[in-house]
Order: C-alpha cells, then structure tokens, then sequence
C-alpha cells in the first residue's frame, strides 16, 4: 500500500511540472515553476514591462480653446466696435492698439483688463469719425487712406510701416506663411536677429484684426468684433506659445464664405 502511494504522488507531481514548451515560453522565472499546493510565486507569471508615458507639455490657460468654435479670451473688453457705432473703424482701432502695444507690450490679465481693449476700441473710433478738413469719413477704410490722415499721426508717427501683402486663400499654411513674412521683414532679413515688438494688421475685408508678437516669443491677436459665433461678444485679445497655433486659430476665425459667383 505504502508503495502504491508512493506511486501516486508522484504521478501527481509530474502531472504539475511544466512542459518544455512551457519552459521554453516563459524561460525560468523567479519562482518558476510554481510548486505544488502554493499560491502563486512572485515571478509569476513574468510581467510585462510597462512603457514610459510621454511628458504632456503644460496647459496655456489663456490659449483659445476652439471646441465648437468658442474662444476663450486673455483679455476682455466690456464692448465691441458696435457698442460705440463704430461698424467701420476697425483698422483705425488696430492702429492706435499697435502703436501702444509696440511701445509697451500687451497688458497682464487683471481686474481692469477691459480698460485697454475698451481704450483701443475707443481711441481708434473717435479717429476714424474725426475727419479733417477736406478729408472723407474713413468707412471701412485701409491702412492706406489711415496712414497720413491727421487724426491718425499721433499714433502712426510712433510706427515704422512695413509691406503690404495680397494672399490668395484662407488656410492654415497661407495665414502661417504670411506670419512668416511679417516676421523675417521685422528681423530685417536676418534669421537670427533678436526681435523686438511687431505688430500686423490683418484685413479680409470688411473685417481687420491686429496680430502682434510680444518679447519672449508669444504672439497674441486683437479682435474689436463681436464673435457671438465664437462665444465672446465684445472686443478681446488672444494669446498663442507659437506662430502655428495662431494661424491655425486665423483659419477659424476667418473661414472662407461661398459667395456665389464672387467665388470665396
């Protein structure tokens, strides 16, 4: 009897060793293979190593957020162009806003934020509705007729002009090819300049808005309009870490309408 049973266990044991194959699968782990009548050990089976996540870089609070085309402004007026009747004097008004943001920089978020873009909005409607003698009221005037108007100088003869420039298309690559152009005219045609402030006036027409790169690298737009479609409905400023996100926000806020025989 005591041989018989002997007999048994150890056909129980060899039922609970591994196969070969199962060596070859697994190789010979820490406390591989596992003995009989145990819990498992530790070792087994072997874990598969985890893979290292990569660093999200930290989020803009100030960037635009466009989920379904809402915007999320850095600065933010308490009106619009609109709000003072002035449908047309948007250039005007990124005019005065360009003179004082490349003598000073853009303002930092605080409690009377809207005292800028609302001083903007309104310096640059009561210059386009002073018209001096002999000189027509500029409706949806371009900087061209603004430049040397009189109830313009105070703020152009702080400004050096640059080139104008027509493109065709309203896509991301053509607004960060524009951008690009801009930038390489501030630098002087030098890459490796160091820049200081620039500023850009933006026209599909009826509409301008003013673009501007600030020190450090950060480029913000100035927006007098309502934007109800994007969620904000008075004068407001963005902020953007790179050249590519500000013309992929361009690209929204300036789609490209069908117009028919006009073409878009």
């Amino acid at each position: 009897q005591n041989q018989n049973q002997n007999q048994n266990q150890n056909q129980n044991q060899n039922q609970n060793q591994p196969t070969a194959a199962e060596y070859g699968a697994y190789g010979r782990q820490p406390g591989y293979p596992p003995q009989p009548g145990y819990p498992p050990q530790p070792g087994y089976p072997p874990q598969q190593p985890q893979r290292m996540q990569p660093r999200q870089p930290p989020a803009d609070p100030y960037s635009p957020q466009f989920t379904n085309h809402r915007v999320v402004p850095y600065l933010r007026g308490s009106i619009s162009q609109y709000s003072l009747g002035g449908n047309s004097a948007c250039t005007s008004i990124c005019l005065v806003a360009a003179s004082d943001l490349c003598a000073r920089g853009m303002p930092a978020p605080s409690s009377d934020q809207g005292n800028a873009v609302d001083g903007w909005i309104f310096g640059g409607v009561q210059a386009s509705s002073a018209s001096a003698s002999g000189s027509p009221n500029p409706s949806h005037a371009g900087i061209d007729d603004l430049w040397d108007m009189p109830s313009m100088r105070h703020y152009t003869s702080s400004l050096r002009r640059g080139s104008s420039h027509t493109c065709m298309g309203l896509d991301i690559t053509t607004f960060d090819n524009a951008l690009e152009a801009a930038e390489h005219e501030a630098a002087g045609g030098c890459p490796n300049r160091v820049l200081g402030r620039w500023a850009l006036l933006v026209t599909k027409p009826p509409e301008t808005i003013l673009v501007m790169k600030d020190l450090g690298g950060v480029f913000y737009y100035l927006d007098s309009h309502g934007r109800n479609q994007h969620g904000v409905n008075v004068g407001h400023v963005c902020r953007f870490m790179s050249r590519r996100a500000l013309a992929e926000a361009l690209a929204k806020v300036f789609p490209a309408m069908d117009l028919g025989d006009c073409g878009r």
